[in-house]
């Protein structure tokens, strides 16, 4: 297991252990995918984009958004 997704486990462990609600600031959206309930896009320091993190990654509406998800590579099997 990466170091990464050993981190992020902890921090879902620590957020559900403690009933926390975490900021979590990337550019990474796959790490967002995987970490938030919730999720708001930004661009040029306005807020574009935000919901439900399973609705914004498969229904994003603003163009940054799109090319982010873009970005995030994907298995096809």
């Amino acid at each position: 297991m990466s170091v990464q997704a050993e981190i992020l486990q902890l921090l879902l462990s620590i957020r559900q252990q403690r009933n926390l609600t975490l900021l979590f600031i990337t550019h990474n959206i796959g790490v967002v995918e995987y970490l938030s309930d919730r999720t708001v896009v930004m661009y040029k320091g306005k807020i574009v984009e935000q919901g439900e993190t399973a609705q914004v990654c498969t229904r994003p509406q603003h163009p940054y958004t799109q090319e982010l998800l873009a970005a995030v590579p994907r298995l096809t099997v």
